[in-house]
């Protein structure tokens, strides 16, 4: 679906997920973006990316490598973006957080 990019942890990305209801009206597909916080091989040796994104508090959806895409955005996006998840999050992510306010203070 997209063209390959090298995909790391703390990178921002977006995606189509499936549909939903959204005010009232179903909608077919939504463009999402989100973080990837973890990245493995699943059992067909296809790599999957669980990425939190803001419409679940930071919880996670997994999405495959070739339904992905790459975003370059300010930091400033970033840390907005990660400043909508739930406290848990910043627990559960300290390295990546701290990583991201590097990337913020540079």
């Amino acid at each position: 679906m997209y063209e390959y990019m090298t995909i790391n942890m703390g990178d921002v990305v977006e995606f189509y997920m499936d549909g939903e209801m959204i005010d009232g009206q179903y909608h077919k597909k939504v463009l999402e973006t989100g973080i990837v916080v973890y990245k493995e091989n699943d059992l067909n040796y296809q790599t999957v990316y669980a990425i939190s994104i803001k419409r679940y508090g930071g919880d996670y959806t997994v999405i495959e490598e070739d339904k992905i895409k790459k975003k370059c955005i300010p930091i400033e996006y970033k840390l907005s973006l990660v400043s909508s998840f739930g406290d848990w999050w910043f627990n559960h992510h300290k390295l990546l957080y701290q990583s991201i306010l590097i990337e913020g203070l540079n």
